[in-house]
């Protein structure tokens, strides 16, 4: 018995394609903006010291994010048990009210 052509071509031409990632609107893609995007330029220090000490800065911000950023992560799982728990005794609570 043979299918319908349809069965594998998949939907009708009629019908609209269905669009499963959501797309922004072609305005606001940033390629297509009429200004052109400003950029941070940091100009070239002559001193040498002073490179160093501008790099050593940033690289002392960046890891001091790195470290809050790690110390946030790690307390999500002791947030979320405690949530968990509050949300437990809440439940629980109601249950034992309304008995």
């Amino acid at each position: 018995m043979h299918q319908p052509l349809a069965v594998f071509l998949g939907r009708p031409l009629s019908k609209l394609p269905v669009n499963p990632i959501p797309t922004p609107p072609l305005e606001d893609l940033p390629y297509l903006r009429k200004s052109p995007p400003k950029f941070e330029i940091f100009e070239e220090p002559d001193d040498e010291v002073q490179h160093e000490a501008v790099i050593t800065a940033m690289r002392t911000e960046f890891e001091a994010a790195a470290w809050q950023l790690r110390d946030n992560v790690e307390d999500i799982p002791q947030l979320l048990q405690r949530k968990v728990s509050n949300l437990e005794e809440t439940s629980c609570g109601a249950r034992s009210s309304q008995a």
